[in-house]
């Protein structure tokens, strides 16, 4: 990893072409903090299939008595992904586009050197976010989130689980 640069080219899984993108695909976790039903909906839609709901942890349940339950289920379907060679990995950054409203929003997904992140007002480190950011996610480590974790970041703030996260990112889908 450059020092000067602060990342480098990811190794990435993505997820196999059979796999259903319409269920894999689903909002980043600090969408619908305030709305449990919304995840409950999503997640009777997805049912059992493949998809990258079965591996984040939706910020409105943060602090709940399950978290610790929920964050093993998490770490049970990475490894069974995993094991089923439901992903396959790719070396390299992936191009992203998103549409919001009339806007595309372009960007690419690296490998952060987290040792160079700093979310604080002001910072001038390496990397840091672009937008407000409230301290939340991690409470999800001190709820028992092991290094299993790391291995799928599916949204950039999930970086703060563990700092020197090195695998796999599922694909994100255009919005």
């Amino acid at each position: 990893m450059g020092v000067h640069t602060g990342f480098q080219l990811p190794r990435i899984c993505l997820p196999r072409p059979e796999i259903d993108l319409k269920k894999w695909a689903v909002v980043a976790c600090d969408q619908y903090t305030s709305e449990p039903e919304y995840w409950r909906k999503v997640a009777h839609e997805v049912g059992d299939a493949p998809s990258s709901l079965h591996l984040i942890f939706p910020e409105s349940y943060l602090g709940s008595e399950d978290a610790p339950a929920r964050i093993h289920r998490i770490q049970e379907t990475m490894r069974s992904y995993l094991a089923k060679e439901l992903l396959y990995e790719r070396e390299g950054a992936i191009y992203v586009e998103r549409t919001i409203g009339h806007r595309v929003r372009r960007g690419l997904m690296l490998e952060l050197d987290l040792e160079h992140y700093d979310f604080g007002s002001g910072s001038t480190s390496l990397i840091r976010p672009t937008a407000s950011f409230t301290l939340k996610l991690p409470m999800v480590k001190t709820a028992g989130c092991g290094q299993e974790i790391s291995r799928f970041s599916v949204r950039h703030r999930r970086q703060l689980l563990h700092r020197r996260s090195r695998g796999c990112v599922p694909a994100a889908k255009k919005a």
